[in-house]
């Protein structure tokens, strides 16, 4: 579960910075 927490606070933060 901890792992899931983390693999979507990162995707988050790529996401905006991607775009």
């Amino acid at each position: 579960m901890s792992s899931i927490g983390i693999n979507c606070s990162v995707t988050v933060e790529i996401s905006p910075l991607e775009n």
